[in-house]
């Protein structure tokens, strides 16, 4: 059983690692901090108000849990140290920048039956988990198709950080807008079912100084039947964010700057789902983080966004990558993922 007050370590003090820290703070939790660039540990662990810890290993054995937020390609390096301290963890998205080691970190937090949490935090939309709801029970029969943009320059994101010294903008580094902005391709996978094949258009076309793709468009077959398109960008000159689904008696178009989803028929538009009025942007980020830690508490209750979704997704990316450079179609590897609602919350639990 987790203390009250759960101990947990944050790995990494970029924007989301310090997002993380400030919400588990507010959420009661007893926190600590280790970043891999350790000449700056002490000072951002001052800013913060936390424990700073210098030695990784060390500092994830003396926790209860541990929240994985240090640069996207050690995302499973460090999951993996804590899997096999049997320690739960909370591992911000994406899962990776490639598949090497997934296999390895499921194994082992299935072996020592951990808790394991990806920040795919738009799954707490409260908007969303009632379409997602709905869609579940087929109550509009079939998906056909999605439509899902997303978009804004990369220098306008984090305006008091130079954007070509951020991860974001390196391909090697884990960057770009395909993994950046892989939540769109977990809204697939959640509202979907599993990506049967990727055909993508991969591309660095702005003014921006950065060596991964600033533009990405994606057309993704569906096992259950249905397809639909995603673009993803870095360089829309102002914010955009909806997603689009058809079903078989009705459309649906969620839009992430009001919290609307409007459905629509041959009757007319209404307003199907929103968020509180007093909706933040943060708030999503605070409901997931209450979830992992009641998961703490009681490992019956299902993930928000679990492993093998976080996987699926990856692979996703890998295939769109091939897909980009090859100019084909890529048929994604045959797994036992059928459907991201099989594995995960249910969308009306808190």
């Amino acid at each position: 059983m987790v203390p009250i007050a759960p101990r947990i370590l944050v790995c990494g003090a970029g924007s989301a690692g310090q997002r993380h820290v400030k919400n588990l703070i507010a959420l009661g939790a007893d926190v600590s901090l280790w970043r891999q660039r350790s000449e700056m540990l002490h000072e951002t662990a001052r800013l913060l108000n936390v424990a700073p810890r210098e030695n990784l290993q060390s500092g994830i054995a003396d926790a209860d849990a541990v929240v994985i937020a240090s640069e996207t390609t050690e995302h499973i390096r460090h999951a993996q140290i804590a899997a096999e301290l049997n320690k739960d963890v909370f591992i911000e998205k994406p899962l990776s920048a490639s598949l090497k080691g997934a296999s390895t970190l499921k194994e082992t937090i299935e072996k020592n039956d951990l808790v394991c949490e990806i920040g795919c935090q738009l799954r707490a939309s409260t908007s969303l988990r009632t379409l997602a709801n709905h869609l579940t029970n087929n109550a509009e029969g079939k998906l056909l198709a999605f439509r899902g943009v997303v978009g804004h320059r990369l220098d306008q994101w984090r305006p008091t950080v130079d954007y070509r010294a951020s991860y974001s903008a390196h391909a090697e580094r884990g960057g770009g807008a395909l993994l950046d902005l892989i939540h769109e391709i977990d809204l697939a996978i959640w509202l979907g079912g599993r990506v049967e094949s990727v055909f993508a258009d991969m591309r660095q076309i702005s003014d921006h100084e950065m060596t991964a793709e600033d533009l990405v468009n994606l057309f993704l077959s569906l096992k259950a039947g249905g397809a639909g398109q995603l673009q993803l960008d870095m360089l829309s000159p102002a914010y955009r964010r909806n997603f689009e689904v058809v079903t078989e008696k009705a459309n649906f178009e969620w839009d992430y700057l009001t919290g609307k989803i409007f459905r629509s028929d041959n009757q007319g538009k209404e307003l199907f789902a929103a968020e509180n009025e007093k909706f933040e942007r943060n708030n999503l980020f605070l409901s997931q983080m209450s979830h992992f830690l009641k998961r703490l508490e009681d490992h019956s209750i299902l993930p928000m966004c679990s492993l093998d979704d976080a996987v699926h997704a990856l692979e996703v990316v890998v295939a769109a990558k091939e897909s980009s450079k090859s100019a084909e179609k890529i048929q994604l590897p045959n797994c036992d993922i059928s459907s991201s609602q099989s594995n995960s919350v249910s969308p009306e639990e808190p």
